[in-house]
């Protein structure tokens, strides 16, 4: 099994790249002037929109400001912009500007509270355009991340997701920050909850989540865990790779009962992985002794559709008579029960144990009673079965193979997590909800390892 590496952003390159951001952000104030005059440098500083001037005191000492800036002297730097903040009787024009350059300076000099606590006055400003906003709260998370001041960022991202609106690369952060310092659980948490609340609102989360969401579990020792993440990996962003570790776990489950193993084999026969006589002959038989003999020739019928069993398959004349011969058989099965279905429906239904109702409801659905074989198997469940979540799982299959799709996909999520049989649900969510023509190019193509750097 190939498995997948989440890329994790270095402090220092997501700090840096943030802050190339907020000094961009501040580039005009670095070009104002009082009045469009000289700065003295040989450059003319532009107005402000609307024609806005600094006042007097404050443009010259914004001036001596800007120059020292460009000189590099730090501290003269910012002696001239407390004094423009000491000025008397300042505009808003005023205030926002001295913030702007409040902010550049400090960055510069590597004092990060003070630049954003100039970034906040400019946040809350009427003047700051949504667009600045967004700079500036990108700039204060890369700031207080590369202070390792955690909590301080996910109130920031927060307040940016909250304002501004979603972004795959703060949503991530929110999930990377308990990762790299190995809080797995807290990882798993941050992570689970991006993924409620694109369920939530129709969206699919970061995929970058889901990787580390996979890890996380991994690191936990959480097998269904990481399971269930290669099955929202596999919904959402489908690859040969994502499929071929959730078909790995799956396989590798240990409780994998044979019944279950039965709903296995069937997932991949529906994903067409499946794609020899042997594999239909043995789920048919599977099916015949699980008391569905009907499910059993429909998947013959199945197999002779897609050209596995019966003429067009390249099977020899010796082979084509054993499938005849076995599809006689199981037909044969199909008449029997339908004979006794009566019966078998008045038993199920007197009956106190849950497997009866089960398996019973379940043969009228595949009969085309699908009404009255529903409201059957969910007298079963409520019978308490010895394995409530498999029992919900082939209550899913039951509407499924009824042709009511959206309420099989309800019924999968229901199955309770944690359990071989809501690995298996999660698996049928993600084939149904990926359209087959992309299920089909993505199996068909070799699995490959992320390329992703992957750094802690």
């Amino acid at each position: 099994m190939q498995v997948f590496r989440p890329t994790l952003l270095s402090v220092s390159t997501l700090a840096a790249s943030m802050l190339v951001l907020g000094m961009a952000g501040l580039q005009p104030a670095l070009a104002r002037h009082h009045g469009g005059t000289s700065s003295g440098t040989g450059q003319t500083l532009a107005p402000s929109p609307g024609n806005e001037v600094l006042t007097g005191a404050v443009g010259e000492w914004l001036q001596k400001a800007q120059a020292a800036l460009r000189a590099h002297n730090l501290t003269q730097a910012m002696e001239a912009v407390n004094a423009a903040q000491a000025v008397p009787g300042k505009t808003a024009y005023d205030n926002d500007t001295i913030a702007e350059m409040a902010a550049a300076v400090a960055m510069q000099a590597g004092q990060p509270e003070v630049a954003v606590r100039a970034y906040d006055m400019l946040i809350h400003s009427p003047r700051t355009t949504r667009a600045q906003k967004a700079q500036m709260l990108d700039s204060e998370i890369g700031i207080a991340y590369a202070a390792k001041n955690y909590p301080q960022v996910e109130a920031t991202v927060a307040r940016y997701l909250k304002e501004i609106g979603p972004s795959d690369k703060l949503e991530t952060l929110l999930v990377q920050i308990p990762y790299s310092q190995q809080n797995w659980a807290a990882a798993v948490k941050a992570a689970l909850a991006q993924v409620d609340a694109a369920r939530r609102t129709g969206t699919r989360p970061p995929e970058a989540v889901l990787q580390l969401l996979a890890s996380a579990q991994k690191a936990l020792h959480n097998f269904s865990g990481v399971t269930a993440a290669y099955a929202l990996s596999a919904r959402y962003y489908p690859s040969a790779l994502y499929w071929q570790n959730l078909l790995y776990n799956l396989a590798s489950d240990k409780g994998l009962t044979s019944r279950l193993g039965f709903n296995l084999a069937r997932l991949r026969l529906t994903a067409g992985l499946a794609t020899n006589a042997a594999t239909y002959r043995d789920l048919a038989e599977r099916a015949v002794q699980m008391g569905l003999p009907q499910l059993a020739l429909n998947l013959l019928d199945y197999g002779q559709a897609h050209h596995v069993l019966g003429p067009g398959s390249g099977a020899t004349p010796a082979e084509l008579n054993a499938q005849a011969r076995f599809q006689a058989f199981v037909t044969q099965q199909v008449v029997k029960l339908k004979a006794t279905l009566p019966q078998q429906v008045a038993a199920a239904q007197a009956s106190p144990a849950p497997g009866p109702a089960l398996t019973t409801g379940y043969d009228l659905v595949l009969a085309g009673q699908a009404h009255k074989g529903l409201a059957l198997m969910r007298t079963g469940l409520s019978r308490h079965p010895k394995h409530p979540a498999a029992a919900l799982l082939e209550y899913g299959m039951a509407l499924l193979d009824s042709g009511r799709v959206n309420d099989a996909l309800k019924v999968f999520a229901l199955v309770p997590p944690d359990t071989t049989a809501r690995s298996l649900a999660d698996a049928w969510t993600a084939l149904l909800l990926t359209p087959p023509q992309t299920l089909k190019q993505v199996l068909a193509q070799p699995a490959q390892r992320s390329a992703s750097p992957h750094t802690r």
